[in-house]
């Protein structure tokens, strides 16, 4: 729940080809004379292809408006798939889109990790490789490929943000159904994990903005006051957040500004209680 905000894109680009020479086969071949680009992660075919350009020596993407540019999802902190063995493959097709009539002149091929790697040090940058040639092009042939990060867009912060919800709610409902089973006190809503800073269920309510669950952990006795090394209380940690988002996320700065006067509620009848 911490690492919401560490999600992002890395975005992949087709840019120019160099010294695409056909062989005789290549010639010989009664695909048209235009190329296009196919995307692919991890084995699965990105759509649109990029767009029909003539075939020619040095084929360039770049003077075509609205390419496509395609993106793969990654958390920088929390998510290390891109270290297993995935990759990106952009295939150099002769031929048309829509015609079956084509052949693969080569592809290109980067390791994700390499991808990345290449960002952390260049920041936005073009990988240059010599094709894997078919049968079809002479020995030489290259792409350049643009790769950079950016910011994942609203629906898929939204789609991690429910999926954490979804996790935690399921997590509720467990501690729920264990108090019921034994001793209503044996488990409360102040679970904290020590290897993770110190951070609580309750924390991770504030991290989601998810009030429902929120309100069900304070039921169970979750403590807004317990103190993570990292975040402070939870209190906290939903005033600082609904300041971040002040600007650029209004609908979860609202979803935090309504969990701050829900928190600050239930501190204020834990210290009247305790006056009492």
């Amino acid at each position: 729940a911490r690492h919401l905000s560490d999600w992002v894109n890395v975005e992949i680009i087709p840019r120019r080809g160099d010294r695409l020479e056909l062989t005789e086969r290549g010639h010989e071949h009664p695909s048209s004379d235009f190329v296009f680009a196919v995307v692919k992660i991890d084995g699965r075919v990105q759509e649109p292809t990029m767009p029909l350009i003539p075939l020619a020596d040095s084929p360039d993407w770049t003077a075509v408006d609205n390419c496509p540019a395609y993106a793969l999802a990654y958390n920088k902190e929390m998510d290390f798939s891109y270290k297993m063995g995935r990759k990106v493959k952009v295939d150099v097709v002769k031929g048309s889109s829509k015609s079956g009539n084509n052949i693969k002149l080569g592809t290109w091929e980067e390791w994700v990790e390499a991808i990345k790697d290449a960002i952390d040090l260049y920041g936005e940058t073009e990988i240059d490789h010599e094709l894997i040639r078919s049968e079809y092009i002479a020995t030489g042939a290259s792409l350049s490929v643009q790769v950079r990060e950016c910011p994942v867009d609203s629906s898929f912060a939204r789609r991690k943000q429910a999926e954490g919800s979804k996790e935690l709610s399921t997590l509720i409902d467990w501690i729920e159904n264990f108090r019921r089973e034994t001793e209503p006190d044996v488990l409360d809503g102040n679970i904290s994990l020590p290897f993770v800073a110190e951070l609580s269920l309750l924390h991770a309510a504030v991290y989601l903005a998810d009030l429902n669950s929120v309100f069900r952990l304070l039921s169970l006795g979750a403590d807004p006051s317990f103190l993570s090394t990292d975040a402070g209380s939870a209190e906290n940690l939903a005033v600082n957040l609904a300041e971040k988002t002040a600007s650029d996320d209004r609908e979860t700065h609202g979803k935090l500004l309504d969990i701050m006067n829900v928190l600050k509620k239930d501190m204020a009848g834990r210290k009247q209680k305790a006056q009492s």
